[in-house]
């Protein structure tokens, strides 16, 4: 399953004005940002939680993402850097 720092979700809470209780849907986009081989990780408020998701409660937020997404998702740890300015994405095997 993916992971996510408290320490990003500190952060996705700020950027994204989130209060506990919402929901952020992660998922597999082709391009962006610190991606790997032409992926990368999106990232999206969304209201709807399928109870068939992947999904995991930090500080206050659920992040879920679909269970096809593992390929790509289960290698990435979503982390953010000291100061809360920016998301900092590792990638398993680097």
């Amino acid at each position: 399953m993916f992971t996510v720092t408290k320490r990003a979700a500190r952060f996705y809470k700020k950027e994204m004005e989130l209060e506990n209780g919402e929901a952020i849907r992660l998922f597999v986009r082709y391009g962006g940002k610190a991606g790997k081989n032409g992926f990368s990780v999106g990232v999206e408020r969304s209201g709807k939680l399928d109870r068939h998701c992947d999904q995991t409660i930090i500080d206050g937020i659920t992040f879920f993402a679909d269970p096809d997404d593992r390929w790509f998702l289960d290698t990435v740890t979503l982390d953010a850097d000291e100061n809360l300015e920016d998301v900092v994405l590792t990638y398993a095997n680097d």
